[in-house]
């Protein structure tokens, strides 16, 4: 039996997945917006997609896992997010270079308060440790700030009034 490679079987059965869409211009996490990313919808300005987040909490998961609860630092309302979005994390090392990271957010999309959950990359014979998830792990606590993207992500479930159908997701890593 021959299968056909992943990538040409990929988009059609992705996509064929009960409760997953191909993203949409009528959704709110989309609105208005075309192929582009158009950061309108998410209260930053243009030219701004970073924003300042203060951490209010963190969370030990697991020895290694660790959450931080952020809201935004200038009182303002955060932006619309959807289960299944990210954001990019700037963090200033040591070094004076900028690192980004892309964190899955991890709580509720609603209220004023988001999650990241953050996994420590120990090195190994395969790799060093993580620059960012060790500066995160080892520094970062309640009261410090982190800097933070705009929510990304175009794969997402729509939101059903009644949500009552089953739906099985696959992943891979922390997020």
């Amino acid at each position: 039996m021959r299968l056909p490679s992943p990538s040409s079987a990929l988009p059609g059965s992705f996509h064929a997945v009960r409760g997953i869409r191909r993203p949409r211009t009528d959704h709110p996490a989309r609105r208005g917006r075309s192929a582009r990313r158009d950061h309108q919808d998410t209260g930053v300005q243009p030219g701004g997609i970073w924003r300042p987040w203060k951490v209010v909490e963190r969370r030990t998961e697991t020895p290694d896992v660790v959450s931080f609860l952020l809201r935004p630092a200038d009182g303002e309302r955060p932006p619309h997010t959807c289960a299944g979005q990210y954001v990019s994390v700037r963090v200033r090392m040591a070094d004076g270079v900028h690192q980004l990271r892309q964190y899955s957010l991890s709580s509720d999309p609603g209220g004023e308060l988001r999650r990241i959950t953050v996994k420590r990359r120990k090195g190994d014979a395969e790799g060093p440790d993580g620059e960012v998830s060790t500066l995160l792990y080892d520094h970062v606590g309640a009261g410090d700030e982190l800097l933070l993207s705009a929510p990304f992500g175009d794969v997402f479930l729509d939101d059903p009034v009644d949500a009552t159908t089953p739906v099985v997701l696959i992943s891979a890593g922390i997020g």
